[in-house]
């Protein structure tokens, strides 16, 4: 779904809701234009932090980290994680413990979702989701 400057204020609500997952509420045409186009950001926006485990010392220092991600209860958490650094990709089977380079640590860890609640006083507060949360085993 895509909305432009022309979209109707039912197609602007309906985009807010579907595709940002933001309440409307009673905000005006112009307050949800506004909103869509920061995409959902709090005014001045924000990076996103990584946030997967940290690296304990030990890994830091070593080629590559063993890490397990777990399966989940929905299809897609069933199936495995393809991580693709520098041309290289890797499958990673959910449920067992594997050895990965860091380089393929730091992609999951910055690999998260944005998500918004609506505070009490109708303002948005962002926080990030992790796509496909892991253990670092050793």
């Amino acid at each position: 779904m895509s909305v432009n400057r022309a979209s109707s204020l039912k197609e602007l609500q309906d985009y807010t809701r579907d595709e940002l997952g933001i309440d409307p509420g009673e905000k005006t045409r112009a307050e949800l234009l506004e909103l869509i186009q920061s995409d959902g950001k709090d005014s001045g926006g924000s990076s996103t932090p990584p946030v997967g485990p940290e690296l304990p010392e030990p890994a830091k220092q070593a080629d590559k980290v063993k890490i397990m991600i777990p399966a989940q209860n929905d299809k897609v958490g069933a199936e495995p994680v393809f991580v693709a650094v520098n041309a290289k990709t890797y499958r990673i089977v959910r449920g067992e413990e594997v050895e990965v380079p860091l380089e393929v640590i730091e992609v999951l860890k910055n690999a998260v979702e944005n998500r918004y609640r609506q505070k009490d006083d109708g303002t948005l507060s962002k926080h990030y989701v992790t796509t496909t949360p892991f253990t670092i085993v050793g």
